[in-house]
């Protein structure tokens, strides 16, 4: 079980699970998350702009904005708030991003999804 709120009482889902291993495997291997992996992260903090367009299409306009639309509020950080393993997620979607760069919409996009 993985204390996502820091709350003993919270289990994560099977969902986050799969993504928190992907993240801690890409991690420990020096690799980057895959796609899907990447999308599923983005869909739990997206909200209108950057961070929409890229869950829903694949495409980054900006990675800095993409990011910044998931984890920032306003102009408050929620990046300090999450917990280890969201922290880690956070991370590697940034990486990511910043790896794959600007880019458009990409095909199937929306098949994509991490496998746990």
């Amino acid at each position: 079980m993985t204390s996502v709120s820091g709350l003993d009482a919270y289990e994560a889902s099977a969902e986050e699970e799969a993504v928190f291993a992907e993240c801690r495997a890409a991690q420990e291997a020096g690799e980057e998350i895959s796609d899907g992996c990447a999308r599923t992260i983005a869909s739990w903090f997206q909200e209108i702009g950057p961070s929409a367009t890229f869950a829903t299409t694949g495409a980054i306009p900006d990675t800095t904005d993409v990011w910044r639309s998931c984890f920032w509020l306003g102009d408050r950080s929620l990046y300090r708030e999450l917990s280890g393993p969201m922290k880690l997620a956070a991370d590697a979607l940034g990486t990511y991003l910043v790896r794959a760069g600007r880019r458009g919409p990409v095909p199937g996009w929306s098949n994509l999804w991490v496998q746990p």
